[in-house]
């Protein structure tokens, strides 16, 4: 914990633009799922009975990529604490969809392939390799989002006094190492 809020200026700065980078990223990375779900859902690759439920996931997913982009560009006071709370949400998701994913494995996965997401030309054992992909690369954004959700924790907390004092500088001392 830095003695003073110069002193942690330095610190902070950089720890803002890294979370600023990472929660733009997660944002574009949501909100592109989200046109997916929604593409999918018009074309008539999701059965009519779990229409809604993947309306609402992509609604839910839009919003959370919203949430953060406007967290990321207002550089209010208040805005600290609901993007923290924000943060925390999302990592709650995160951690509960990671656990559906990985429990209902073999259920996401036939789902996947009797519901025309493959070429129906590609050989059953090519079609749960291409399910497997996608249920792993799934994974790994929701372990690297809530890595992502820790470290800005971490680090709005430790420079919440910086953070807080007004409009922080657009850009971080030149003269300072990154830290």
């Amino acid at each position: 914990m830095a003695d003073s809020i110069d002193d942690a200026e330095p610190t902070c700065c950089f720890g803002k633009v890294r979370i600023t980078v990472a929660a733009m990223s997660c944002a574009q990375v949501y909100i592109v799922f989200a046109i997916n779900l929604l593409v999918f859902n018009i074309k008539g690759h999701i059965p009519h009975h779990y229409v809604e439920e993947f309306y609402f996931f992509s609604g839910v997913h839009i919003i959370f990529g919203v949430v953060l982009i406007v967290c990321v560009l207002k550089a209010r006071p208040y805005f600290i604490s609901y993007y923290i709370i924000f943060l925390l949400v999302c990592l709650g998701y995160s951690v509960f969809m990671l656990l559906v994913v990985i429990s209902a494995h073999n259920n996401v996965q036939r789902f996947l392939i009797n519901h025309n997401w493959f070429n129906s030309d590609l050989t059953p054992e090519e079609q749960e390799s291409r399910a497997d992909t996608i249920l792993l690369i799934y994974s790994a954004f929701i372990i690297a989002y809530s890595v992502f959700t820790i470290a800005a924790w971490i680090i709005l907390r430790r420079c919440s006094s910086y953070l807080l004092r007004g409009r922080p500088q657009r850009w971080c001392p030149p003269s300072q190492p990154f830290s």
